[in-house]
């Protein structure tokens, strides 16, 4: 995300839970800064992303956007796991994170 595109939208500080799930990506002791995506424009292939799925919040990387009946999804995975966290929707989304620092 370049800094302009930054402008007038609110950045936030994280925390992660100690998962293994994005090693070493995020480890243990790491913070991030994140934004709330304004719609689905925002979301790239390759963004964290944070989402919310059975009421667990979840940092992954997309790897896969697209299309289907329901409408937008994105297709997320862990750095450090083997198998994908299956479709995740618009409505699950919930940051995305720009910045790591371990």
């Amino acid at each position: 995300i370049e800094l302009d595109d930054l402008k007038g939208r609110k950045v936030s500080w994280s925390s992660y839970a100690d998962t293994e799930s994005m090693v070493p990506t995020l480890d243990d002791g790491c913070n991030g800064l994140e934004f709330m995506p304004a719609g689905p424009k925002d979301l790239h292939e390759g963004d964290m992303i944070a989402f919310e799925k059975n009421n667990r919040m979840i940092i992954h990387r997309i790897q896969k956007i697209g299309q289907d009946d329901q409408g937008w999804f994105s297709i997320t995975k862990g750095d450090n796991n083997e198998y994908n966290d299956g479709k995740v929707r618009w409505q699950e989304v919930r940051y995305v994170t720009f910045g790591i620092i371990c």
